[in-house]
């Protein structure tokens, strides 16, 4: 299922969708309840694996620049333009 059909069946915009999936907006118990619905799954699902104590997101952790990368980065719709961006912070990062 696309982002904008998840979108359209929750009533909601693909952007914020997107934000979620990057992690730069929290789910809120009954977006969580939706999502839930209408993939079919036990809200439980959700959780499995998580220590209740110490599971925070990997990307609870990120700084707004990252984050603000990620959202961008995934706005791009042409696959060769993804993966010369890859190659190019490759390069960068292994100076």
């Amino acid at each position: 299922m696309s982002q904008q059909q998840v979108a359209d069946e929750l009533g909601i915009s693909y952007q914020q969708i997107q934000k979620y999936e990057a992690g730069t907006n929290r789910i809120s118990a009954s977006r969580l309840h939706n999502f839930a619905n209408l993939f079919d799954a036990d809200i439980n699902d959700f959780f499995l694996g998580l220590d209740a104590k110490t599971a925070r997101s990997p990307l609870a952790s990120i700084d707004k620049e990252t984050a603000e990368l990620l959202r961008l980065f995934q706005e791009i719709g042409d696959p060769e333009m993804k993966k010369s961006l890859i190659r190019i912070l490759k390069s960068y990062v292994s100076k």
